[in-house]
């Protein structure tokens, strides 16, 4: 079994295999934001045969879009990490029974509080299906909190926003203002 080191470089952290930087397959050399995520890939590397699977490394699959896919392509998907709050779901709650509206306002409310709190973004709601033209001063205020954020970041968000189907809960959980349970639970 090959032996994965880590070696600080200015860029981050790149992780080796024997004495050459392990690649990506657009051969760009895995260098990775922080000391703890190079670990962890280490880890789920060492725990693979000969050769690496990547269905087993959920670390690694998201290392090699957020370098070979996300960093070339940012502006696709900043763009579609803001489409989700065009049509927002916290911000579409049933108009009945009422049990299951009450649920959703309870549920919902504090991640969108989160929002307002953290980033003073406010978000328009109403009951039902139909969309609801968001104000352009939410986009504009969301955007501005993702376009500097590096292209890891927008790898997870893009992710946590997908799995969620919300922009407000993909936020929360990559800004550490929700834990994964409390994002499953909503």
């Amino acid at each position: 079994m090959p032996l994965y080191t880590i070696h600080p470089e200015d860029s981050g952290f790149t992780l080796y295999r024997g004495e050459a930087p392990l690649q990506t397959p657009k051969s760009m050399p895995v260098t990775v934001p922080t000391r703890a995520l190079a670990e962890g890939l280490g880890t789920e590397c060492a725990a693979q045969e000969e050769r690496l699977d990547l269905s087993k490394m959920p670390l690694m699959q998201l290392t090699l879009t957020s370098i070979d896919i996300t960093a070339l392509n940012r502006a696709d998907v900043l763009k579609g990490i803001l489409r989700h709050g065009e049509t927002e779901l916290l911000c579409h709650t049933a108009p009945e029974p009422d049990e299951l509206r009450l649920s959703q306002h309870a549920t919902w409310t504090p991640f969108l509080d989160w929002s307002r709190a953290t980033h003073k973004v406010i978000w328009k709601t109403a009951a039902g299906i139909q969309p609801v033209d968001q104000p352009p001063e939410t986009l504009e205020k969301i955007r501005a909190i993702l376009e500097p954020r590096e292209s890891f970041f927008l790898t997870g968000l893009s992710e946590a926003v997908g799995l969620s189907g919300s922009l407000v809960l993909g936020l929360a959980l990559a800004e550490d203002g929700a834990d994964v349970s409390s994002i499953l639970n909503a």
